[in-house]
């Protein structure tokens, strides 16, 4: 009973754990996109924090509401492009502050100069705008920040009747406060959006390796190497319950000993389990792979690339529609280390934040992951380098991003020599009728000499 239990915990954990935007309805899931998730964020973070400060300017008579509409501008722009250089905490406080103290300076100069307005006139000097400006303009370029609501934080200078000190000091803690809650923001929930978003895993999920009649020596590398990627990782070899399918291809060895060996050099923990005698009412060994990942609490599947009368193996399409991450991998030669990876993307998608993630875990960090794209005009270009920077930002470590004005055939035939592995999407995000009238990439790429992994996001 306690195993049942168990067992069942287990998977809901699991099931918990990986909820994301599959599970929502088309219109849900067009909002919370990565290239929305940010807009979304500011549309709330935003309104609370100028609620917040409007409830203390309620009490403090020296703070004035016309403060606001700078603020809320500044605060929007800082938390809808968290991404932009300019967008930073540091440069939220010195440029709204900044603007402040050009104000003031613009005042008193223009004071000096000219002497104060007549007593009871309501007019703008020309003069001490123009200052205003100019002040803020050289302020902003001193401390190379890029932040248009400084400028409306000098103006308001001459329209505000409070005492010049007051104004900066408020301007400095109301900047202050926001830029507090988007370093929080930004730490908390910004650099972990990809988790939030797409349920990418953070690499604490086992892998699962089922022992194949072919190709299995080479994966069991390639499997071994990402599950090494994480300490708290295991990679599960799954013996077939026949001792047919457990032989391995070539001269390797056919006993799950010899598997373990191959996995030493990058030292994973590993653990052999045995399939409960696969039955083809139940999908067969796709089936059984897929219920025992969720029992041992495996995020990735890795298999060899398998074909069967011009196309994938029963085996490897029964995985590919189901509900866990897989790996379809094409190792042409010897297996080594898999250093530099060059994943392929369409868009910034769940499908590539996995391909992200695990070439990240197989480059290591010493390796080299490249992001790359293909657009059909140059028009394109900067989405498509927005696409790969998201992409990048997501994840720890350096990278290498690179948009191509060619085919993804052409690209490919001529750039994939130069890496170790090419990642690239199994389109189980695309409906039938699209891979019907449009091939899968791995399909249009199959004489591609280099190592390929096709990845599936479950």
């Amino acid at each position: 009973m306690f195993e049942e239990f168990s067992r069942h915990y287990r998977d809901w954990r699991r099931r918990f754990r990986r909820i994301d935007l599959a599970d929502l309805s088309p219109s849900t899931r067009r909002v919370l996109t990565i290239g929305r998730f940010q807009y979304l964020t500011a549309f709330v973070f935003v309104p609370v924090l100028i609620a917040i400060l409007i409830l203390v300017s309620n009490t403090v008579d020296a703070l004035s509401f016309l403060l606001f509409p700078p603020l809320a501008a500044a605060a929007y722009e800082l938390f809808a492009n968290p991404g932009k250089p300019s967008s930073t905490a540091e440069g939220m406080v010195v440029g709204m502050t900044g603007g402040a103290l050009s104000g003031w300076a613009a005042v008193t100069l223009d004071r000096a100069l000219f002497g104060p307005p007549p007593a009871g006139t309501f007019e703008v000097s020309v003069t001490a705008a123009v200052m205003c400006v100019l002040i803020t303009g050289v302020v902003l370029w001193l401390f190379d920040v890029d932040l248009a609501p400084s400028f409306a934080v000098a103006l308001l200078v001459l329209l505000l009747d409070i005492p010049p000190e007051a104004y900066v000091l408020s301007v400095f803690l109301a900047s202050s406060l926001i830029a507090g809650v988007f370093l929080v923001w930004h730490r908390r929930i910004y650099e972990r959006r990809a988790t939030h978003l797409y349920a990418a895993t953070d690499g604490s999920g086992n892998v699962l390796l089922p022992l194949r009649r072919a190709g299995t020596r080479a994966v069991t590398r390639l499997a071994a190497q990402i599950s090494a990627g994480h300490r708290s990782s295991k990679l599960l070899l799954l013996e077939p319950a026949g001792t047919e399918s457990a032989a391995t291809d070539g001269d390797a060895a056919t006993s799950v000993s010899r598997l373990e060996r191959v996995a030493e050099d990058v030292e994973p923990e590993v653990e052999t389990i045995s399939a409960d005698g696969p039955s083809p009412r139940d999908g067969g060994e796709a089936a059984t792979a897929r219920r025992r990942a969720h029992e041992r609490n495996c995020d990735l599947v890795v298999v060899p690339y398998e074909t069967a009368d011009g196309g994938l193996s029963p085996f490897v399409r029964r995985l590919f529609d189901g509900d866990v991450d897989v790996i379809a991998a094409r190792i042409s030669g010897p297996p080594e280390r898999w250093d530099r990876v060059l994943v392929v993307v369409r868009r910034a998608g769940r499908i590539a934040h996995a391909m992200v993630e695990y070439a990240r875990r197989l480059a290591g960090t010493n390796g080299r992951v490249s992001i790359c794209t293909c657009i059909e005009t140059e028009s394109e270009r900067r989405s498509a380098e927005r696409t790969c920077a998201i992409l990048a930002e997501a994840f720890a470590g350096p990278f290498e991003t690179r948009v191509a004005n060619e085919s993804i055939e052409t690209f490919l035939a001529s750039n994939a020599p130069k890496y170790d592995l090419v990642c690239i999407g199994a389109s189980t995000d695309r409906s039938r009728a699209s891979r019907f009238l449009s091939a899968p990439t791995f399909r249009r790429v199959e004489d591609l000499d280099c190592d390929l992994a096709i990845v599936h996001r479950g």
